[in-house]
């Protein structure tokens, strides 16, 4: 509220008396009138004033309560002000007093005094709002320029509440003076805990000095931070102090001053930064920065370097806000070094290059980086810019010096620059790398007549380490001025590969890369190099090979897509040394893609020298190519000169991944490579191999393929280095019966055994190196039952030890336990003794059986399996009882008596078995044959009756068996009877006694099958042993032979009927001895 007041005017001169009552008159009642006015006025003052700020209020849209102390003409006192609603009130002031100065030609607001102000406001979605003040500070805008009352203002104990979507701000003011200068009080903010896109910050606080001098206000004082914490980025910081001393424009739109930067500790994920100290002086005007800055760094980890300090000192200047910025920089540091990250990486790659030329070099480096790093230094000018969404930076000249003193990098002239669309930057200038054990890079890049295209020429010094080099004599790399990069160059290196090594390995390589397109390498066929190459103990002389892409792509491409490699190669033609042994590859046409398949076709590889080869041929192999690598095989022949055993036709599937090969699902033919072969081909199905460190593994069921039996189990082991590896061998139950017999596993059974029943288990083992191979085995039978050409054999019991399982070559004396055989007459109980030697040749020491009173001794042999030859075997008969003979054949109406010894030749050839030359002597004193039943043909005449009765029982002092013939044809049985005499119980006559008194000899012819021998016997005695042979078919109804055409007539033995013996019977003119 103001009021004028009119001060008393001068007093004028006395006019005329007339015109002075006049005068008098009207003063008089103009001051009654005034008195008047100002009577009601003032008694009128505070509800006249109540009307004004209620009405002002209400013009404004301000809902406001409080109370009028006092209206005085100089001095008005307002209390209680309440600011929007009373419940939760904007704006709250205990007390307002208003002091009115006289001025010229009216009252002047010469001073306010606010007492306990409490102002409440908020910042919600990026909206700060005071409530119902908000017409009033923010919609009552003027186009004046702002300026600070003529006034003097007294604030005590203001307060005020921000609350916002980070948290609440707490705020005291306080001060007096004028407002255009010399005012003069306290600011503080309290912020206890702020909260905003994951980050917490806790102990923010501002507290300084309010001034304003000449309209211009200023501020002094510190603003801190205890600490701010963020989860998502790990970014951090503790006790940030920033003191600031500041002057703002008096239109408060410009700002300049000073601040000094302290802090604790920063972090940005594993980045730390310890301790920060710096200056500033600054201006802000006209939406422009200029600034000065001092800064110095504590020590600095990052993940890829660490600085035992940093310094930085130089300018900004920011102009249209921050659109465009430029700031200038000279940084000084020291001890710059590999950070962790950089040095684990390093370590890393050093272990996981490990066995690679590679690996020293990468140790070497990291080694020379941490020694040098120790007490480096670093200096370099910069110069950022920053202009829309375009950023440049531009460094003159920057210098790492190492503890030694030498450079260990220099950069001159550098420029690099973006357009912040997403395109490649570009960069320019020149750069030096060096010190000991640090590789020595040195290049250029220019740019190319401003067209924004670069070229980068640059080339790295041979750096060898741990018996490694590698060069690269050229590398151009070219930026076109889209930003697409395309480069070209050569590397040549030497040392350690995985599982080898490459000497004057030659690898040229072109390519190009663009943002749109990705990375591609390799567009045109290449032809890589080398001297020699080594691979395990596999050594390749030198040779080209040519890689080729498919049509219209590159052999390495990298893009949105991921990373694919595909190539081809027309032919390979290798040849080196496997340890010292020759080897060749070579194979057509082979391509591979990544991820993708690989095929291979006519792979053929051959190893030893040209007179004792192993080889290896592969019809076509084919892998599909991912994370794991993995695909087929097929006609794979696999002979090692070594192993006398073809691996023919095998195909399956496999499987590399993590340094492992894996086959599975395999199925092959194991073939004798001799010829003839000492076994049948074997075929296996879902065979194993596992190939990992040069150790392979693998297990195959090995089976008869008509039967589809199992014959053994097979596991194998071989180490590709050493060359050294064995094969185990297990037959658990091997079964020959009707399905599966001997000489369906091998040929050499043919002749010699058949109608085998019975099981075979056993091991065997297979050893090898470079130099020789030997092998082994043990295989037994409990009860095996087979035929063989002399009669079926049954009972075999026993075990067979191989010395050399291959060579079918066995330890000597093995010993075979037979129940019996029956080569016509039973025989039971004995053993045998043999062994086989070398190229299958066996030696039989001999067997003996108990046989009838006596014993059949098989006398020693040699028999050569793998060779067709007449198989001559000689069987021995010592003591055999005539008697128990008679009772063995059950030939009943028959008795004899006799001890006979003897020994039977037989022979066994293309055309079956015979005897030769068998022979059966009794001993003395001889013995009796007689018959003792009764005679079964009515119709004989007197003669032949009177004549058998005579000798139906004969003495003889000496018989003489003589055996030839056929096993399967006819059997010449020549019996000699000496010494002849009537036995007991026959009828005796003058013939007899006359007969008595010569000496006689018979001599008895016997043509029969050798089987039907015994029968014939039986059937001399015994005619009901004897069919009709009209019922056989064998004569027909007139007495005539009838021809079988199955039947070959047998080839007689060149003693089966001696020159001076026509017929069964000596006729009795011829001499007798």
């Amino acid at each position: 509220m103001a009021e004028q007041i009119e001060e008393p005017g001068e007093e004028a001169e006395a006019p005329a008396p007339r015109r002075r009552k006049t005068k008098r008159r009207v003063a008089g009642l103009l001051a009654v009138l005034l008195a008047t006015a100002g009577i009601v006025v003032w008694t009128s003052r505070e509800r006249l004033a109540d009307d004004f700020i209620t009405g002002q209020l209400e013009k404004l849209g301000v809902k406001a309560t409080y109370k009028i102390e006092s209206i005085g003409p100089q001095r008005q006192v307002i209390t209680n002000i309440v600011v929007g609603d009373p419940a939760r009130p904007d704006l709250t002031v205990e007390r307002i007093e208003v002091t009115l100065e006289p001025r010229f030609p009216l009252l002047h607001l010469g001073k306010v005094k606010v007492v306990r102000p409490r102002l409440f406001g908020s910042y919600r979605d990026s909206k700060l709002s005071f409530g119902a003040l908000d017409r009033l500070l923010f919609e009552q805008k003027s186009k004046e320029p702002f300026s600070f009352p003529d006034m003097e203002l007294e604030l005590v104990d203001g307060r005020a509440l921000l609350e916002s979507d980070y948290g609440p701000v707490g705020f005291k003011a306080q001060g007096s003076g004028n407002l255009r200068g010399g005012f003069a009080g306290i600011l503080a903010a309290n912020a206890p805990r702020l909260e905003a896109e994951g980050c917490i910050a806790t102990g923010a606080t501002l507290y300084g000095k309010v001034t304003i001098d000449a309209e211009r206000p200023g501020f002094s004082g510190p603003l801190r931070l205890g600490a701010l914490d963020c989860t998502g980025n790990g970014a951090g910081l503790r006790d940030l102090a920033v003191t600031l001393d500041t002057r703002i424009d008096r239109t408060l739109d410009g700002v300049e001053g000073k601040a000094a930067l302290a802090g604790k500790s920063f972090a940005l994920g594993e980045n730390r930064l310890n301790g920060l100290d710096g200056t500033s002086r600054f201006t802000w005007r006209k939406n422009a920065l200029t600034a000065e800055y001092e800064l110095g760094f504590g020590a600095l980890h990052t993940a890829q370097l660490a600085l035992d300090s940093l310094a930085l000192e130089g300018s900004a200047r920011t102009r249209e806000g921050i659109d465009r910025v430029e700031v200038q920089a000279n940084l000084e540091g020291t001890g710059l070094r590999p950070g962790s990250a950089l040095d684990t990486a390093l370590v890393d790659a050093a272990k996981s290059a490990e066995g690679t030329l590679l690996g020293p070099m990468l140790a070497n480096i990291r080694d020379a980086l941490a020694r040098e790093g120790r007490a480096s230094n670093l200096a370099a000018e910069m110069t950022l810019r920053k202009t829309g969404s375009m950023l440049s930076a531009v460094v003159p000249q920057a210098r790492i010096r190492g503890s030694s003193g030498a450079t260990l990098l220099a950069l001159s002239r550098l420029q690099l620059a973006s357009d912040g669309q997403g395109g490649a930057p570009r960069f320019s200038g020149n750069f030096v790398t060096g010190g000991a054990g640090i590789p020595q890079i040195s290049g250029r890049m220019e740019s190319n007549g401003g067209r924004g295209a670069a070229e980068l020429r640059m080339r790295m010094a041979r750096y060898s380490a741990g018996g490694g080099s590698l060069e690269l004599p050229e590398l151009t790399v070219a930026q076109g001025a889209n930003g697409t990069l395309a480069f070209s160059g050569r590397a040549l290196a030497s040392g350690a590969i995985p599982g080898g090594s490459a000497q004057g390995l030659v690898v040229p390589f072109s390519g190009n890369w663009s943002a749109g397109q990705g990375l591609a390498v390799w567009r045109g066929c290449t032809t890589i190099g080398f001297e020699s190459l080594s691979l395990a103990s596999l050594t390749l002389e030198g040779r080209t090979l040519q890689l080729c892409p498919p049509t219209g792509s590159a052999i390495l491409r990298s893009d949105k897509a991921g990373v694919r490699v595909a190539a081809g190669v027309p032919s390979l033609d290798l040849s080196g040394k496997l340890g010292d042994t020759p080897s060749q590859l070579r194979s057509g046409a082979v391509g591979f893609a990544w991820p993708g398949t690989l095929v291979a076709n006519n792979v053929d590889v051959t190893m030893g020298a040209d007179d004792a080869p192993t080889r290896f041929r592969l019809t076509q192999v084919d892998a599909r190519i991912a994370d794991e690598i993995a695909g087929s095989f097929s006609g794979t022949d696999a002979k090692l000169f070594a192993v006398p055993l073809d691996l023919l036709e095998a195909s399956g599937k496999w499987r590399f991944a993590d340094g492992r090969l894996d086959l599975s699902e395999g199925a092959f033919r194991l073939v004798d490579r001799q010829a003839p072969g000492r076994f049948e081909p074997l075929m296996a199905r879902d065979a194993t191999l596992s190939l990992v460190d040069n150790r392979i593994t693998a297990n195959a069921v090995l089976r008869e393929p008509k039967s589809d039996r199992e014959v053994t189990a097979a596991n194998i082991v071989h180490d590709l280095i050493s060359g050294v590896g064995h094969a185990d061998l297990d037959i658990p139950a091997l079964v020959f019966d009707q399905a599966m017999q001997p000489d369906t596993l091998t040929g050499l059974a043919l002749g010699l055994v058949a109608n085998a029943d019975g099981t075979i288990t056993g091991k065997g083992r297979i050893d090898w190196n470079p130099d020789t191979v030997t092998s082994s085995g043990k295989f037994s039978t409990d009860n095996f039952d087979f035929a063989a050409a002399f009669g079926p054999v049954q009972g075999v019991s026993g075990t067979i030890e191989f010395t050399d399982l291959l060579g079918m070559v066995t330890a000597p004396n093995q010993v075979l336990h037979i129940r019996s055989f029956n080569p016509g007459i039973e025989v039971e109980s004995g053993e045998m003794r043999y062994e086989i030697r070398p190229n299958q040749t066996m030696v039989i020491h001999g067997g003996r059986w108990p046989f009838i009173g006596g014993a059949l001794v098989l006398e020693p042999a040699v028999i050569h399996m793998a060779q067709a030859e007449d198989r001559r075997f000689a069987l021995q008969l010592e003591g055999v009882d005539a008697a128990q003979f008679i009772e063995r054949m059950e030939l009943a109406n028959i008795s004899a008596s006799g001890t006979f010894d003897g020994r039977v030749p037989l022979v066994f050839d293309e055309n079956g078995g015979r005897i030769e030359g068998g022979s059966l002597t009794s001993r003395l004193p001889g013995g009796n044959v007689s018959y003792v039943g009764k005679l079964t043909y009515e119709d004989m005449n007197p003669f032949a009756n009177y004549a058998f009765d005579a000798l139906k029982s004969l003495d003889y002092k000496q018989m003489d068996i003589a055996l030839n013939g056929s096993l399967t044809g006819e059997i010449v049985t020549q019996v000699r009877f000496d010494g002849i005499r009537q036995g007991a119980g026959t009828s005796q006559n003058i013939l007899t006694k006359q007969i008595a008194k010569l000496p006689i000899r018979f001599n008895v012819n016997i043509h029969a099958p050798f089987y039907q021998l015994i029968g014939s016997f039986k059937s001399m005695y015994d005619p009901a042993l004897t069919r009709n042979p009209r019922d056989l078919g064998l004569i027909d109804a007139d007495g005539n032979i009838i021809q079988n055409p199955t039947l070959k007539p047998p080839v007689p033995g060149a003693d089966d009927l001696p020159d001076d013996e026509s017929g069964i019977q000596h006729p009795e003119s011829e001499p007798v001895p």
